[in-house]
């Protein structure tokens, strides 16, 4: 059985690295020391690509030292493994992880998977794991991805073939860890800044994205529905539906210069605290209510007045409700008479997510209607009845519309990750924008 090497420092660092850009040098490093020697040559990241310990951005370190984003570092740590039979970065795992349960090590959703990794308890039982605990679910994390090693020695990334393809690991070309191509799952208010469109503005660059900067559009996510290899029309779900490139260049432009007077205090954007005291990653402003967790109210986070429902807003949405659903709007319910009154900006720095969640707040189950602008992000389009699976990912991209009612309208729903650097740079825009526009059914 491999070595468990606990990587958490070293996993800690990486995930900042990743963040700001160093992203393979960070996944190089959590896989512990003598994993690559410094000026090895990385198997498979480029000519003359070499890792250089101590390598920052701006060092000069090429391929798998600076990296263009996630999916290159876990390939990069795929192909090391695969080439110095090393044990897999942790940051692979927890990607993985996250894909398979949404990041829940402890998952029993029922399904026959259990664990972080979704690992069935025959595999568990063939790979060792019952030397640690009865079932994955039971066992830490620790030795959840230490069974993982053996199960990738036995099968290879095929083992969890969805997300290993998800994240480039298989299909794609990440140059998986050998192993055979057995199926199955593992067996298996803050303060805003300068609102303009120019430099300092909190859309707006202060310069151009490196080529460190993010992950490239369709990278990780290029054969999934929705994504850039599919960008037609599609209903991922009874009730839901995505219509790409809906809103026109110019009308996403009108839109991010109209959400850039939104954000303006008074009633202005805002960071939330859940009442947990935990701080959503996203930043927002209400229109027509104000939104809080778990309810709406007239009065902003700040003590002033909510900024009126915008007509234009309105008029959009009733469209946006006609154009997705058709001849089928009066099947329906709520669509037919759609009354939207109310609507929510989100905005998506670099490194945001949304966690599943429903939209239970409304007294009325019309449908919901999203517009997408600035980055692309991986949705998670989720069931009715728990936060786990089933569930279907798909990219929405700037100037998508996404509408969600009837059977799919109190489905549990998130933003897995954004894509940095794939918006369009005409607008301005550092991260993503999403607005969720919505009847309230509440009385004025």
């Amino acid at each position: 059985m491999p070595h468990s090497y606990d990587g958490r420092r070293d996993e800690r660092r990486g995930r900042g690295a990743l963040r700001s850009g160093a992203v393979a040098l960070a996944v190089l490093t959590a896989m512990g020391a003598g994993a690559v020697r410094a000026g090895a040559v990385v198997p498979g990241a480029g000519p003359g690509s070499v890792v250089a310990r101590g390598a920052g951005p701006g060092s000069g370190v090429r391929g798998a030292a600076v990296g263009t984003g996630l999916a290159e570092a876990v390939r990069v740590a795929a192909r090391i493994r695969a080439a110095e039979g090393t044990r897999v970065a942790d940051l692979v795992w927890d990607e993985l992880a996250e894909c398979e349960s949404g990041g829940d090590w402890r998952a029993d959703t029922g399904n026959g998977f259990y664990g972080g990794l979704q690992i069935r308890l025959s595999t568990w039982a063939e790979a060792g794991g019952l030397h640690f605990a009865d079932r994955p679910d039971h066992a830490s994390r620790r030795d959840q991805t230490t069974v993982g090693e053996e199960i990738l020695r036995q099968q290879g990334w095929e083992a969890w073939p969805s997300c290993a393809r998800e994240l480039g690991l298989i299909g794609g070309g990440a140059g998986g860890a050998g192993g055979s191509a057995r199926g199955g799952r593992a067996g298996v208010g803050s303060a805003v800044g300068g609102l303009g469109s120019g430099r300092g503005s909190v859309w707006a660059p202060a310069g151009p994205v490196g080529e460190d900067g993010g992950v490239i559009q369709g990278e990780l996510f290029g054969d999934l529905p929705g994504g850039s290899a599919a960008r037609e029309r599609f209903e991922p779900a009874p009730g839901a539906v995505l219509l790409p490139g809906w809103l026109d260049p110019d009308a996403r432009l009108r839109l991010v210069t109209a959400c850039r007077e939104w954000a303006r205090p008074p009633a202005g954007l805002h960071e939330v605290r859940m009442p947990t005291g935990g701080v959503m990653s996203v930043r927002m402003v209400s229109l027509g209510w104000h939104w809080y967790p778990y309810g709406y109210a007239r009065t902003a986070e700040d003590g002033t007045p909510v900024k009126a429902f915008p007509p234009l807003l309105r008029e959009l949405a009733r469209r946006a409700v006609a154009d997705a659903y058709g001849e089928r709007v009066g099947e329906i319910a709520g669509a037919a008479a759609y009354e939207p009154d109310t609507a929510i900006v989100n905005h998506y720095p670099h490194g945001a997510k949304m966690g599943l969640h429903q939209d239970r707040d409304e007294r009325t189950d019309a449908p919901v209607v999203s517009l997408s602008l600035g980055d692309a992000c991986v949705f998670r389009l989720g069931n009715t009845e728990t936060r786990t699976r089933p569930w279907t990912d798909f990219e929405l991209h700037s100037g998508d519309l996404l509408v969600f009612g009837g059977p799919a309208r109190f489905a549990y729903h998130g933003v897995v990750r954004t894509l940095p650097g794939t918006a369009d740079p005409a607008l301005g825009l550092v991260g993503r924008l999403n607005i969720t526009v919505r009847e309230s059914g509440l009385e004025r």
